[in-house]
């Protein structure tokens, strides 16, 4: 994983705790009028949070996306190889210049 995704899943988990905590303090002081009126002057800062969020969660599906192609592409090119070599292999054997896996390998000798 390289470093700037570090950086973004850890940012992004220190935005969910916050999210957590808020939520929590909040719930705990639903009867405490005099709390909730103050928080109504914080209402207009959710909004932002809200798309701190959604940024987060915008990267979060790029990154995924990307990484997808990413490995999509290699998978293709491997097999690639893979086909052309198998091509490879059968022009070999066709020539006659490939002997069979037994031949031509010495096994070694047991030691004492």
């Amino acid at each position: 994983m390289s470093k700037t995704a570090k950086v973004f899943w850890i940012s992004f988990g220190v935005y969910s705790i916050l999210l957590l905590f808020g939520a929590i303090t909040i719930e705990r002081n639903a009867y405490n009028l005099n709390f909730l009126f103050k928080a109504k002057e914080y209402i207009s800062l959710l909004k932002y949070f809200t798309f701190i969020g959604l940024a987060f969660f915008v990267v979060a599906f790029v990154s995924s996306w990307r990484c997808r192609i990413s490995h999509n592409k290699t998978i293709k090119r491997l097999e690639d190889q893979k086909t052309e070599l198998k091509a490879n292999l059968f022009d070999l054997k066709k020539k006659g210049d490939v002997s069979p896996p037994d031949q031509g390998i010495d096994s070694p000798e047991p030691m004492e």
